[in-house]
């Protein structure tokens, strides 16, 4: 799949999930891809886990700047954390997982 492709896909999931439209099944499926990234660090992946509520036991949903106050950070460092792991999704994850967000993507717009 092409770069390009690959980033569709990937942005419109993430309009997807901050729109809240991904069901808590597949919500799973995208934290599994993210912790299955070979690069970004375990505090990344949590911070992208948290902010898209691919977290299932968090009942909270964390402003950037509630976020970064718990952790003792600025929101532009959550933020930057974000960023990272959403171009490692795009350039560093497998055919097969930009597929199942592909798939993702298609039974949110068929629930629209």
């Amino acid at each position: 799949m092409f770069s390009d492709e690959r980033q569709k896909e990937v942005y419109k999931l993430i309009e997807n999930l901050e729109d809240n439209l991904v069901s808590i099944e597949d919500k799973r499926k995208i934290a599994e891809i993210i912790d299955s990234l070979d690069k970004g660090t375990e505090k990344q992946k949590l911070r992208f886990k948290t902010v898209y509520h691919l977290l299932p036991n968090l009942p909270v949903c964390l402003t950037l700047t509630a976020y970064g106050i718990l952790e003792g950070c600025s929101p532009n460092a959550i933020r930057s954390s974000i960023g990272m792991m959403r171009n490692r999704l795009i350039n560093r994850s497998t055919n097969d997982d930009i597929d199942c967000i592909k798939e993702i993507n298609k039974r949110v717009e068929n629930q629209k």
